[in-house]
């Protein structure tokens, strides 16, 4: 199974406000059949706990199983009908790739976003078709307010990229400038020992 891949840059976007985490090889695809990875910020906890993905022949489905029972379609892909949809978006394709995107709200925590408290987002979806043996299902990015938890307004799959969430901080925490300076300061005295003694 193909693991999530979240991007967490260098740079820093630290409470940038709207950011992303973009989200690599997690869904359903008629070929590799259900890679869907439930860890969306990269924290090793499920934070799509109750989605599921599934493969029946060439139908492909992403459902939130709200209750464990009953579920609530969030995308498909009907292979061999050329259709798919997510949310109220659909597509048919004639034989030329098509796809249908739409955002689902979700609810996650993680320890390194809003102090872990339960943040509200958006998951980017797309539901695609673009050959007899190239279709399926992919969550492309995950897009929250690292400011706030309630879900960022505006938001848009048709948007461009927004800020990439960042762990790193662009200004060191005070107690690591300390010991930058530090270090520097024996680095310093021990090139004058060494050069008092040769």
């Amino acid at each position: 199974m193909v693991g999530l891949v979240a991007s967490l840059s260098v740079a820093s976007a630290s409470h940038a406000a709207t950011v992303q985490i973009t989200l690599s090889g997690n869904g359903v695809t008629f070929l590799a059949g259900n890679q869907l990875q439930k860890d969306l910020t990269g924290d090793g906890l499920e934070d799509v706990a109750s989605w599921r993905g599934s493969q029946d022949g060439d139908f492909l489905r992403l459902a939130d199983y709200y209750d464990g029972i009953n579920s609530e379609q969030i995308a498909a892909v009907f292979g061999s009908d050329r259709f798919g949809q997510v949310g109220n978006q659909s597509f048919f394709s004639s034989g030329t790739p098509a796809a249908a995107e739409g955002l689902v709200a979700v609810h996650f925590s993680d320890e390194r976003i809003n102090g872990g408290d339960v943040t509200a987002g958006w998951v980017d979806v797309r539901s695609y078709w673009n050959s007899e043996n190239n279709f399926g299902i992919e969550l492309q990015r995950l897009i929250f307010n690292d400011a706030a938890t309630a879900s960022p307004v505006g938001v848009s799959a048709a948007a461009g990229a927004y800020a990439e969430f960042s762990t790193v901080s662009a200004v060191p925490e005070p107690s690591s400038q300390l010991a930058l300076i530090a270090l520097g300061s024996a680095g310093v005295l021990t090139r004058r020992r060494l050069k008092r003694k040769a």
